[in-house]
């Protein structure tokens, strides 16, 4: 449970592309579940209609934590996992802000065309954050954040 919830310790390459991945296609596959076979709900059953965004963001801890645990791997500032939340703050803050704008098709548009630019500048930085990180080797040492990863468990074997 500490790999998914902590903030502490780090992790190598191949667990954190694993899960990071493993997690992309989790929340892509809700999102595409929702969008395909979720028909159209009264209001009254918005709430049904919400629990796919709950459980992305339910997934979004253990995602950040186990970006700041590889971010000590390689002794870069743990505040860079916050890369990966760009464009759902981007999303969040283009449909708060859309709403005013709906009497206006044009400008709603042009809105809406900016926004994806936006978020797709965004995804690039996220997704450039995450090859990075996978293809940037830990150091081989003990660092602030503890020895290197699997070498704990060797010495637990040793004994």
């Amino acid at each position: 449970m500490g790999f998914l919830f902590s903030l502490s310790g780090r992790v190598a390459r191949l667990p954190f592309i694993a899960f990071v991945i493993g997690v992309k296609l989790a929340i892509e596959a809700i999102g595409y579940a929702q969008r395909q076979y979720m028909p159209p709900l009264p209001i009254d059953d918005m709430m049904i209609a919400a629990i796919p965004g709950v459980i992305t963001l339910i997934l979004m801890w253990p995602l950040f934590a186990v970006t700041v645990k590889r971010l000590h791997d390689i002794e870069w500032p743990a505040v860079l996992a916050l890369v990966q939340f760009i464009p759902l703050i981007g999303i969040v803050i283009f449909f708060t802000r859309s709403q005013y704008y709906t009497a206006d098709a044009e400008h709603l548009a042009r809105m809406f065309e900016w926004a994806g630019i936006g978020l797709n500048i965004m995804a690039l930085i996220s997704f450039g954050l995450f090859l990075l990180l996978a293809v940037i080797p830990g150091v081989n040492r003990t660092n602030r954040f503890g020895p290197p990863p699997g070498v704990t468990r060797m010495a637990e074997e040793a004994y």
